[in-house]
């Protein structure tokens, strides 16, 4: 039953790819096919409304709003024809139904045009529910195929960003939502007794946000799995030594508790036992800028 229920999960995610001919990938890049073929997404300002079309989910972009957030300042120099132009060019990729017009505005028809981040999500929210009943095996397989959409460290690729700033609270999302995932699959991992797995994973996360203690947790636990003591106490210590540079706090106590299993070469709650709470929600940290 439960196998059943992964193959139905990370199945609707794949039939849903198969029966589409045309995806779109923001995952660490973006980028599109049709069928088997690389498709050229254009210029700035055409990819510009291909994005803010497409996060705009099933809520239509009005051409006002595209003007607006893809021209930027240069809105007063564009019209409305402009904005059509690219949208038909558009279409002409993907195919007459992709970006239908609605009164107020327009869509992109995801029965037409997959979004890989869509399908990544869909596998999250699923592996997260086996975890929570405590499927490790099938939440580990759900949680894998969702982080292998990424193809790169950001969403919509390096650059797209500053070029594209309303992209910027999506793509924040998207990693928030990538990091979860994989707490998440460590957490499955090391109820498997495989915590070793996931070091490299967690050591790249801890390198780009070394506040989060969830994260400090699991790195020092895996690494106590691998057989890495002295790394795994240099992980913690800086974890610690960010926190009171940049916050002024102590570690919290779950983090103390991993700390003290390692110098006690104590077995390691999470490692063939109960998973340390390591989704508690974060500090509050929006006094020092960081999202």
């Amino acid at each position: 039953m439960v196998r059943n229920e992964r193959n139905t999960a990370t199945g609707s995610s794949e039939e849903r790819t198969s029966r589409t001919r045309a995806v779109v990938r923001v995952l660490g890049g973006f980028t599109a096919t049709v069928g088997d073929d690389a498709v050229n997404l254009g210029g700035p300002r055409q990819r510009g409304v291909l994005a803010r079309i497409l996060i705009g989910g099933g809520e239509a972009v009005s051409a006002e709003q595209l003007l607006h957030d893809v021209w930027g300042e240069r809105a007063v120099e564009a019209t409305v024809g402009a904005v059509q132009a690219y949208v038909s060019r558009l279409r002409r990729l993907f195919g007459p139904d992709a970006l239908p017009r609605r009164p107020d505005g327009y869509v992109l028809d995801r029965a037409a045009v997959a979004v890989d981040a869509d399908l990544f999500g869909s596998d999250v929210d699923a592996g997260r529910r086996a975890l929570a009943r405590g499927n490790d095996e099938d939440a580990a397989a759900l949680l894998e195929a969702a982080l292998a959409r990424w193809t790169g460290p950001s969403a919509f690729g390096p650059g797209a960003q500053a070029q594209m700033s309303f992209l910027a609270p999506v793509a924040a999302r998207l990693e928030e939502q990538r990091v979860v995932a994989a707490e998440a699959l460590a957490d499955a991992h090391a109820r498997q007794g495989r915590a070793a797995d996931d070091v490299a994973l967690l050591e790249d996360l801890a390198t780009r946000d070394p506040l989060r203690e969830s994260v400090a947790v699991q790195l020092v636990r895996a690494l106590y799995a691998a057989g890495r003591q002295a790394d795994a106490l240099a992980a913690y210590d800086r974890c610690c030594g960010a926190l009171a540079d940049e916050l002024g706090v102590e570690p919290t106590p779950a983090l103390r508790r991993v700390r003290a299993a390692v110098l006690a070469h104590d077995p390691l709650p999470g490692v063939g036992g109960t998973v340390l709470p390591t989704h508690l929600p974060p500090r509050n940290r929006s006094f020092v800028g960081r999202r």
